[in-house]
């Protein structure tokens, strides 16, 4: 019998993935005081004993400025490290590949828990929290590059097998791209180069430290879906950029932002598979491999997803929080 589609094995970078089947980075509230805990790391072990080929591990606070909710690691502290290092390697020995995501959330963190002003490209007030964020000057934003080379670097000597950069629907990267967020009039605001340039800049910092044989994915919300946002006639170039600087080794498709939430964890109101023409999209453009999911659905829909070739991986949470055994499943037919 051929083995399941889903199953077989994929490079990423320097690395292989088990099969085709990812955790995607998600809230789960069970980090505690600022760093792992047993149940967190129970949960991502039910996953990666059930079979899931990689797990990408979110809830990762890179400064004390970024604090959207409360149950966050703090990455700036030792044993917040010591104690990931402790989950990576116990994850590791069930066969998944782990990921870490790293993010800043800019104006879409929260004040309140911090006590310290949030960031953004030009002074925005979240539709969420109603806080307006501090415009960040230039030193602001060479910190910001200088704090993810580090953490990258951290990451990695842990034992994570490699990390994913946002520049999705919740992160700051996004909000200097997008033509809704960044209103700036500097080298960092302006035209597409103009607001290209501090994700690729942080991403080209990252490379840097971590080496060109660590696995690196970038997130990239490819359509906002909102009036005057980014669209893939300007996603779409910023990824063929980052392939041709090899900043990447792999790219994930993501679709809506803040103003659509109702797009970024879509409900079973919407199609499925609403996100695959995006991803298809983009392959078609880059010769990386691509992830997505979102309302994909169940085994049928994956497995349709990677064989019409929209997508390399199948990108899920919502089915492995409701069953960690999902990829096991496939596994026993």
């Amino acid at each position: 019998m051929d083995q399941h589609p889903l199953l077989n094995s994929l490079e990423l970078g320097s690395v292989t993935a088990r099969n085709r089947l990812v955790l995607g980075p998600h809230r789960t509230n069970l980090a505690e005081g600022g760093t792992a805990t047993r149940a967190l790391t129970e949960y991502y072990l039910a996953r990666a004993r059930g079979g899931v080929g990689v797990i990408i591990i979110g809830e990762l606070s890179m400064m004390p400025n970024d604090r959207p909710y409360a149950e966050m690691i703090e990455l700036y502290k030792d044993q917040a490290l010591n104690d990931l290092a402790a989950m990576v390697v116990a994850i590791q020995k069930e066969g998944a590949l782990v990921l870490a995501q790293l993010n800043q959330r800019g104006f879409q963190s929260s004040g309140v828990i911090s006590r310290l002003a949030t960031w953004g490209p030009s002074p925005m007030a979240d539709v969420v929290n109603c806080e307006t964020c501090q415009q960040m000057e230039a030193q602001d934003i060479e910190a910001l590059k200088q704090c993810y080379a580090e953490q990258a670097v951290r990451l990695k000597e842990i034992g994570f097998g490699g990390l994913e950069i946002s520049i999705g629907p919740e992160s700051l990267l996004r909000q200097f791209l997008s033509p809704l967020s960044n209103h700036r009039s500097d080298e960092y605001g302006g035209d597409l180069q103009g607001r290209m340039r501090l994700p690729l800049e942080v991403l080209k910092q990252i490379r840097q430290a971590v080496g060109p044989g660590f696995p690196v994915s970038v997130e990239l919300c490819l359509d906002e879906k909102f009036y005057g946002g980014l669209t893939p006639e300007e996603t779409i170039p910023l990824a063929r950029e980052i392939e041709q600087s090899g900043l990447a080794d792999c790219l994930a498709v993501s679709l809506g932002t803040y103003y659509n939430l109702h797009l970024v964890a879509a409900s079973m109101h919407h199609p499925k598979g609403e996100i695959l023409e995006l991803a298809r999209a983009l392959k078609n453009q880059v010769d990386l491999p691509v992830m997505a999911g979102g309302r994909l659905g169940g085994p049928g829909d994956c497995q349709e997803a990677v064989q019409s070739n929209a997508v390399d991986m199948v990108r899920l949470v919502r089915p492995l929080v409701c069953d960690p055994d999902f990829t096991a499943k496939l596994q026993a037919g």
